[in-house]
């Protein structure tokens, strides 16, 4: 007569490592140029939260769950840059100070490296009432690279190389094993 009865504790951890370098010029002729780089490594019980979650997969075993967590990003490169354009200067007339002095131009470029991914089964075939069983590898799940850039687009893991859990197990492949593209 009773539905789902979900755990509440706090028995999970995370960590976060990351070594920042940050380049800046600052106005030099009416430019100015900002870039960082971030290297970092996101760590923890990666568990589903909230009202009905069901918790790790392994409720024997959280630290079957630890591994990238969802946020983690390991290369996030970012610049940025601003120019005065050089209309309208002190040197102008006053109108075209008023009407066309002080514009900018600016951009900004992001290059971030892809989240991690974990390969669900899609059945509770541990039979623990949990559902966050993940799959098996039976292959090698690298693609070679030698590809058309199409091919690489449609398929950048081979699917052929994981199959459903075995009955009775939680699955081999770890939590956020590969990185999405």
């Amino acid at each position: 007569q009773f539905g789902q009865v979900n755990n509440a504790l706090s028995a999970f951890s995370a960590n976060y490592n990351a070594l920042q370098v940050v380049l800046n010029r600052r106005f030099s002729k009416g430019f100015t140029v900002l870039g960082s780089y971030t290297w970092s490594k996101a760590l923890g019980v990666n568990v589903s939260t909230g009202e009905g979650s069901n918790g790790p997969r392994n409720p024997y075993n959280y630290r079957a769950d630890y591994g990238p967590l969802t946020l983690d990003r390991p290369h996030n490169f970012i610049v940025s840059a601003l120019y005065d354009l050089p209309f309208g200067g002190p040197s102008r007339p006053r109108w075209q100070q008023l009407a066309i002095g002080g514009w900018q131009v600016s951009g900004i470029a992001n290059a971030v490296s892809g989240p991690p991914l974990t390969i669900r089964a899609g059945r509770d075939n541990s039979l623990s009432g949990i559902g966050g069983d993940t799959a098996d590898v039976v292959g090698d799940w690298h693609l070679s690279g030698d590809r058309s850039k199409q091919d690489q687009l449609n398929a950048w893991f081979n699917t052929a190389a994981f199959v459903q859990n075995a009955p009775g197990t939680f699955g081999n492949t770890g939590i956020g094993f590969m990185r999405g593209p």
